[in-house]
């Protein structure tokens, strides 16, 4: 098949995104160094949750407590800094972490259909579950590690314009950034970077040409490939 149409590919196309697009961007921005190191803790982190969201449920016999691997949403989020926990929730709370394509299409993201019960919406789960679970995966460790670097950058340091010079106050002494600022700084980073690198799949962000009912139906799993091979043939 013609990459775009085989689901391989695009599986494989989804995991390499965080190192090809995400990984390099906060790097140059943050220092590669930090950036590696924060990035493998939380993906350590991601990885050890599938004991404590599926491995553990299983093992009980507990069936319908199993669940995908989620940082955020699994007891890991304790050995988080206070920051960085409120940080991960804001994600949640906001849709920043649900927003892929695949969850989008069977509008998994919208909290109602958690209400819903029965064989259509278990099998809909199914199906979107293991594609979306990938772009999540990218997601989760991309916006926090971006928002752990970022706020350690900001958190007490000078203001600066856009032209990079520094705020003052009227005694002349630089402006700082407060903890507040300073969060917020970090999440408004964090979440332009993700969109940047890895897209932002909500319907009102999905190109128009994708909007066409039978290219919608063959690019249906395929929108994030297609940015990610246009960005790399870009960059390259």
């Amino acid at each position: 098949f013609y990459w775009m149409l085989s689901a391989p590919a695009s599986a494989i196309v989804n995991n390499i995104g965080m190192a090809i697009l995400t990984m390099p961007y906060i790097g140059g921005k943050y220092g590669v160094t930090k950036t590696t190191a924060t990035a493998a803790k939380y993906l350590a982190m991601y990885t050890g949750s599938v004991a404590d969201r599926t491995i553990a449920p299983a093992a009980k016999g507990q069936f319908i407590e199993v669940r995908f691997p989620s940082i955020v949403e699994s007891s890991l989020m304790s050995r988080m800094s206070p920051i960085v926990q409120r940080a991960a929730q804001r994600f949640v709370d906001d849709g920043d972490i649900n927003i892929s394509m695949t969850n989008d299409i069977f509008d998994l993201s919208e909290h109602p259909s958690e209400l819903y019960t029965g064989t259509s919406n278990t099998v809909k789960k199914l199906m979107a579950g293991v594609f979306h679970q990938a772009e999540r995966l990218n997601r989760e460790v991309a916006l926090l590690t971006t928002f752990e670097l970022a706020f350690d950058k900001y958190n007490g340091a000078d203001k600066r314009d856009l032209k990079g010079v520094v705020e003052r106050d009227a005694s002349g002494n630089p402006v700082k950034y407060t903890e507040e600022e300073a969060f917020n700084k970090a999440m408004e980073d964090a979440r332009d970077i993700a969109g940047l690198t890895l897209g932002d799949f909500s319907r009102q962000a999905k190109g128009r040409i994708f909007q066409n009912p039978a290219i919608n139906l063959i690019t249906q799993f395929k929108q994030y490939a297609i940015t990610a091979t246009y960005a790399t043939l870009r960059s390259f």
